[in-house]
């Protein structure tokens, strides 16, 4: 009789322990498993991941104005007391074509906008070398438009009236889309012609 009451205890205690470990284990199973990203959910960036950014250079969106906007800063500036262009430097910063001419016995820097708004920024004597390249040169407008042509595109940075190796030439840098340099191209001031033309 002790015997079937000990047995009938142990069988018992094995039930309630058998269910106590089915319990445990489905708590276990019911508990949330982390959602794995899938094509349509995207993993979340870990530490050394960060969205990227929208923001880009000023550069890569391109300089501010095109070649016949430049043109038409120099054809500006040259406007103002009958000046020709020595040289032109694109400000992208600013928005404006720094253009200095030279205006009888004075170099004369103006500053012209994308609208083609003209400022005089500053005034004083020029150069007798300025003035002598200046007073047989072709006009600055009809090299660049030949540089452009013979290009087939770019941006105009630069023209400068200077000498090379004893020719009085129009230095021009243009440049690509995105800011980047993109030619350098030379044309004699007098005669017109390409002296040099380098693709970067």
């Amino acid at each position: 009789m002790r015997k079937k009451q000990f047995l009938a205890v142990l069988s018992a205690a094995c039930i309630a322990l058998g269910l106590t470990g089915c319990g445990s284990t489905s708590q276990e199973a019911t508990k949330p498993v982390p959602a794995q990203p899938t094509d349509t959910q995207p993993a979340e960036p870990t530490n050394d991941q960060s969205p990227e950014s929208t923001d880009s250079p000023a550069h890569a969106k391109g300089p501010f104005a095109d070649t016949t906007n430049g043109i038409e800063a120099i054809k500006a500036a040259e406007s103002q007391n009958g000046g020709k262009l020595i040289e032109l430097d694109r400000e992208d910063r600013d928005q404006v074509w720094e253009v200095e001419v030279i205006e009888g016995s004075e170099k004369v820097t103006y500053y012209v906008s994308a609208d083609g708004s003209v400022t005089e920024h500053k005034r004083k004597a020029a150069d007798q070398d300025d003035i002598a390249k200046v007073a047989d040169a072709i006009s600055a407008t009809e090299a660049i438009q030949k540089a452009f042509d013979e290009l087939g595109g770019g941006f105009l940075d630069e023209c400068e009236l200077d000498e090379n190796n004893g020719i009085i030439v129009y230095e021009m840098d243009f440049d690509d889309e995105n800011g980047s340099d993109f030619a350098e191209i030379e044309i004699d001031s007098r005669t017109g012609d390409i002296t040099k033309k380098e693709l970067d």
